[in-house]
């Protein structure tokens, strides 16, 4: 920088000028200290680190812009609604779940058994009446619905029987069985209510009626009973069994008819000896009559349970004890009583259990005969049969 005066006139005037300088810091005759060497170095490295950062910037925009390339950018919906896979008509129908209501049932059935239950649903609806009303209970007794309906349940491979938990009759479902059992859709959903309505109808009455400790055994009898009063798979051994039992001198069952009597009973996933029918059925094959007698006085029936404080049964499942049949004994009572005095005659007999201890004072209580003409009379007709 320099600095040109002039005078005029008597005043001094002071001009200036500013000149550039195109290699600023060489200049040996400049202001000392203006650029020291380090701010030189400070310089440049900041000028390489500009040029790397720009690179980068540059790099991130060119990589941006691909992705961006290759991106659909149309509009999308937060929802899209998939496409059902197609299925076939035998899929979407297997996948079909219907309720049939009756005036007391809730049918709940799947797949092909729908059409199946709708077709029955009259008949198995007269089923449960009756077999209600042969133990002195209402129709709708077992209400496990909240409109009052008892709920029935035909799925799965489930045994015939009644579920404490939910209050429902479980029924396996028709077309499985058919597929491992020789029988007819139809039969098949016939014998298995008839095991779920004499399961469910036993529990309700032994509540129902407040049946004592001493009188339990008659529950055991009532559900063979209700087994052989219908007209099931399950009752074709009703004849062979009490004709066997009620004659100690004729000739037992054979093996083959013991073979045959199991083979039923698994069909449904039981054994002769869940009703305390006395035949052992066992995985290997080996099958074990027991030809027990067959009691004919009225005392031997009850009470025959063991003390509270044992562990002794009637039968194992392994091989029936030397006794007496109990439970088919009682169920042949069942069978006298009804014929005498008529159908609601086994209904009376529970009704009375709790206002008697003995057969002396519930026989005259309930039917107004003596307990020995009772006894006479029944010991008469199981000789006829």
């Amino acid at each position: 920088m320099t600095r040109k005066e002039r005078r005029s006139k008597g005043t001094n005037r002071v001009e200036w000028a500013i000149l550039y300088e195109e290699n600023p810091g060489t200049d040996a005759g400049g202001w000392p200290g203006d650029r020291p060497a380090q701010a030189a170095d400070r310089g440049s490295a900041h000028a390489i680190l500009l040029r790397w950062a720009g690179l980068l910037a540059l790099l991130l925009l060119v990589s941006g812009y691909a992705i961006w390339a290759v991106t659909d950018h149309s509009p999308k919906r937060l929802f899209s609604p998939g496409v059902p896979p197609v299925q076939s008509a035998d899929r979407l129908a297997a996948s079909t779940y219907r309720t049939t209501l009756t005036e007391h049932l809730r049918i709940l059935a799947g797949g092909p058994d729908v059409a199946l239950v709708e077709s029955n649903a009259a008949e198995l609806a007269k089923r449960h009446a009756e077999v209600y009303g042969k133990v002195g209970l209402s129709g709708n007794a077992g209400a496990g619905a909240p409109d009052g309906r008892l709920f029935v349940q035909v799925l799965g491979s489930q045994p015939a029987g009644w579920d404490e938990v939910s209050g429902r009759l479980l029924l396996p479902s028709p077309l499985l069985q058919a597929e491992s059992v020789p029988i007819d859709q139809t039969v098949l959903l016939g014998q298995s209510w008839a095991v779920a309505l004499g399961e469910g109808a036993v529990r309700e009455a032994g509540e129902y009626y407040r049946v004592p400790y001493g009188w339990l055994p008659l529950l055991d009898g009532l559900r063979l009973w209700l087994l052989w009063e219908g007209d099931g798979p399950l009752t074709v051994s009703k004849r062979r069994i009490t004709q066997w039992l009620g004659d100690p001198t004729s000739q037992g069952l054979s093996l083959d008819e013991v073979a045959d009597i199991c083979r039923v009973f698994g069909f449904w996933r039981l054994s002769p000896l869940d009703y305390a029918i006395p035949v052992g059925c066992d995985q290997s094959g080996y099958f074990m009559p027991s030809p027990i007698p067959l009691p004919r006085q009225l005392s031997a029936l009850a009470p025959i349970y063991p003390p509270k404080d044992s562990l002794d049964d009637q039968y194992t499942p392994a091989q029936p004890q030397p006794t007496e049949a109990v439970s088919v004994a009682l169920s042949l009572l069942f069978d006298y009583a009804a014929e005498r005095f008529g159908d609601d005659a086994v209904a009376l007999l529970f009704a009375g259990l709790a206002e008697h201890t003995d057969w002396d004072t519930l026989i005259l209580g309930v039917y107004g005969i003596s307990a020995q003409e009772f006894e006479t009379g029944w010991q008469m007709w199981m000789g006829g049969k």
